[in-house]
Order: C-alpha cells, then sequence, then structure tokens
C-alpha cells in the first residue's frame, strides 16, 4: 500500500511539473531571427534575391527563421573588392567580394555580431558573376 502510494505521488508530482518543463521547451521561447536586406545595398536585383534566399537557408538550417516581425534582423552586405575580365573565349567577369553579415537588433540597430569572408564570383555577365 505503502508503495502505490509513493507511485502515485511520483505520477502526480510529474503530471503537475511535467507541463511547465514542456512549456519551457516549446518553440515560442526560442530566439526567432529574421533575414534582412537594406534597399541600399550595392548589388544587382537578381543577385539581392538570391543573397536575400541564402540569408533565410542560413536561419532555417538552425531553426531560428521568423520572416515577419522580428526583433533580430541577419543582414549581410556586399562590397566589390576586384572586376576583371578573363582573357578567354567567351569572355568571362571575375569578381572578388568582401560579404559582411550583421545580427543585430531590427529596431535599435544595435549590432551584436559581425562576420567577414571574401568570395569570388566568375560568370558570363555581372549577374552570373554575383550569384555564383
Amino acid at each position: 500500500m505503502k508503495k502505490i502510494k509513493h507511485i502515485l505521488v511520483l505520477m502526480f508530482v510529474l503530471m503537475v511539473f511535467g507541463q511547465s518543463l514542456y512549456a519551457q521547451n516549446s518553440n515560442t521561447n526560442d530566439i526567432q531571427i529574421g533575414p534582412y536586406l537594406s534597399s541600399e545595398i550595392d548589388v544587382p536585383t537578381g543577385a539581392q534575391a538570391t543573397l536575400l534566399y541564402k540569408l533565410n537557408q542560413i536561419l532555417t538550417k538552425n531553426g531560428t527563421v521568423n520572416e515577419t516581425n522580428a526583433l533580430f534582423i541577419l543582414t549581410a552586405n556586399v562590397t566589390t573588392l576586384s572586376k576583371d575580365v578573363t582573357p578567354t573565349m567567351p569572355p568571362m567577369q571575375a569578381y572578388t567580394f568582401q560579404v559582411s553579415f550583421y545580427l543585430g537588433n531590427g529596431i535599435d540597430g544595435n549590432v551584436f555580431s559581425t562576420y567577414s569572408l571574401t568570395a569570388k564570383g566568375v560568370g558570363t555577365n555581372e549577374l552570373k558573376a554575383y550569384n555564383n
């Protein structure tokens, strides 16, 4: 009888505290980050769509994406470091870019983290080089 009483008390405690433990792990408490590109970015329009897609892909892979009304944003800026035309047939355009990623508050403009990398793209025209 004593053993049954302990089991019932344990079940009751698990039922009461189990609900609150589940609430702590729900997706509503996760930090949500939205991809964002400024309209002032100096990138061709087709490449802007590709860059925004890549930002969204990064966030989705990590399970933190929120495309609407996100307090925190992940954004990028692309600076062209060099532009060359290759001496091949057909001539190709080769670009070297500095891609900077910023994680910050979308309302206040506070930046929490930055990361930069150098990327190269080659294509038959400017848009293809940016997308590559």
